[in-house]
């Protein structure tokens, strides 16, 4: 579990948010991280997006898109035996 922890946080590190250069370790866009064993599965699980403008929520869902995008390719080359669920 260790292990699977460091790779983890490894992924998060190399991910960078293209408009702040930040890694997506130092963002607030992911709330909790589940590994589910007995389904084989590990669940990602993002903050939701508030905002009372319309065009503000689908532009942010739109970038942030990519990087679960990133996010989920790069989980599943590290662990290609899970399913990897971003909700």
């Amino acid at each position: 579990m260790d292990n699977m922890q460091q790779t983890i946080d490894d992924i998060f590190e190399r991910i960078k948010i293209p408009e702040s250069g930040l890694a997506l370790s130092q963002s607030n866009i992911v709330e909790k991280i589940r590994y589910v064993k007995s389904k084989g599965k590990l669940i990602v699980v993002r903050y939701p997006i508030r905002s009372s403008e319309g065009c503000c929520t689908l532009i942010t869902d739109a970038m942030l898109g990519s990087i679960f995008k990133e996010l989920r390719f790069e989980l599943g080359i590290a662990f290609p035996d899970l399913t990897i669920e971003i909700i």
